[in-house]
């Protein structure tokens, strides 16, 4: 595990070389000898793994490295999502124009040298991690559906499984009908289950059964997770054995917009004290992060007027209103309404 002081060095270091090159220079690195691509890989799988654990300081220092390796070695097979995730580390800093222009390079780079093994996945990494700050959610949807179908033809299981999971997050929050989606997320992480893409069904469960209660037309408890999680102990139990602290972070956030739609403040309350029990670490500008800060700031905002001596709530929902001012001030269109 690096120092906080070693990441900080790192990801400077890495923002100061490519912030400095040109769009041209980027675009015209060569592509690195065959012995690199095991570093770029090995290096964009740390990544990953981080992301999944919420580990954003090893997140950080391994984009930084794989953003340095590219820099210096050459464009690998992994370079542009590597870029891409350096540029959600931008976002996270503030630097919303210098991480989309980053995203929008590295979806050039991955067409211009016909990297087709990760077209499809920056593709989402792109738009689900940046570019859906300056882009209405409905255009992000096609996208996504053109990477889900082109990395199934290649048989490319973790890809298809991003790409298809982010479209199934957007087209929720498009305001298209949600009986459909219910059929298609359904289809989705059947295919995943196939293909042992089981952390990735396990991190998108949650949103299907949110889906699969609000559509529901047999007088279910809309808290109640039975029909697809099934037993949510165990959820749980596995989550945490396998570290996957984002599918406890996708439960938790679940459930608290559930509750906070029905009108459970008391118990939507109780799901923000598990989140923020978690330890979750920085804040990363993403597509669900925002949307997660938006219904965070509606619970606080319910609990401060039910409690007379609200402070603490008050303390709270302010700082969420802050941060979606930030991200509008910063251009991100799908913020206003929030």
């Amino acid at each position: 595990k690096p120092s906080f002081v070693r990441v900080v060095l790192a990801v400077m270091l890495a923002s100061s070389r490519i912030l400095k090159m040109t769009d041209e220079e980027i675009l015209a690195l060569p592509l690195a000898k065959n012995k690199e691509i095991g570093v770029g890989k090995m290096l964009l799988l740390h990544g990953f793994l981080s992301i999944f654990a919420n580990l954003n300081n090893e997140l950080a220092f391994s984009s930084a490295l794989a953003l340095k390796h590219t820099i210096e070695r050459g464009i690998t097979p992994y370079s542009p999502q590597a870029i891409v995730t350096f540029a959600s580390i931008l976002m996270a800093m503030g630097k919303i124009e210098d991480g989309c222009r980053l995203a929008s390079l590295a979806l050039k780079l991955a067409e211009k040298h016909k990297l087709q093994t990760t077209i499809a996945g920056t593709t989402a990494s792109a738009h689900f991690s940046c570019l859906h700050f300056k882009k209405p959610i409905q255009t992000c949807l096609e996208p996504f559906l053109r990477g889900y179908r082109a990395d199934m033809r290649r048989g490319e299981s973790f890809s298809f499984a991003c790409c298809s999971q982010a479209y199934c997050v957007f087209y929720y929050f498009s305001g298209l009908p949600l009986q459909t989606l219910k059929e298609d997320w359904t289809m989705y992480l059947s295919e995943m289950a196939d293909y042992g893409q089981h952390t990735f069904r396990c991190l998108h469960l949650p949103g299907l059964q949110k889906v699969a209660n609000l559509v529901a037309t047999d007088g279910r408890d809309v808290l109640d997770f039975k029909s697809e999680i099934k037993n949510e102990n165990d959820y749980i139990a596995q989550a945490k054995s396998e570290t996957n602290v984002q599918a406890l972070e996708m439960l938790y956030n679940c459930k608290a917009e559930l509750a906070y739609m029905w009108g459970k403040f008391e118990e939507a309350g109780a799901y923000l004290r598990e989140l923020n029990g978690l330890n979750t670490g920085g804040e990363l500008p993403t597509f669900i992060f925002i949307r997660a800060t938006f219904f965070r700031g509606l619970i606080n905002l319910a609990l401060a007027r039910l409690h007379r001596n609200g402070l603490k709530y008050r303390m709270a929902y302010r700082k969420q209103i802050r941060s979606l001012r930030k991200w509008v001030k910063a251009g991100n269109v799908n913020c206003v309404d929030m």
